[in-house]
């Protein structure tokens, strides 16, 4: 398992995250500012890159991304920069 990050959102969020991992999926967390203090311009750039990053490593139809809550917003529809592939799918 590899994180972009250190802070945890919450406990049920990394037991989701250990699960995937423990049974061989590949998580990635991108760790961005939350609201109040940061908002979504800074964000979007952040989840951009990390993905960008995670396609030089596996085929985009092997991609799915998942949020709850405001991170459910950057969907691939809201985010993903023209020149990337679209991943396999969202939660």
């Amino acid at each position: 398992m590899h994180r972009t990050g250190c802070a945890a959102r919450t406990g049920q969020h990394w037991a989701l995250v250990g699960a995937l991992a423990d049974r061989g999926v590949r998580v990635e967390v991108p760790l961005h500012g939350l609201t109040p203090r940061h908002t979504h311009h800074e964000a979007y750039p952040l989840v951009t890159e990390v993905y960008r990053e995670l396609l030089d490593h596996v085929p985009a139809a092997a991609v799915t991304l998942a949020g709850d809550s405001a991170d459910a917003g950057l969907s691939p529809g809201n985010f993903r920069p023209r020149a990337c592939r679209s991943p396999a799918g969202s939660l």
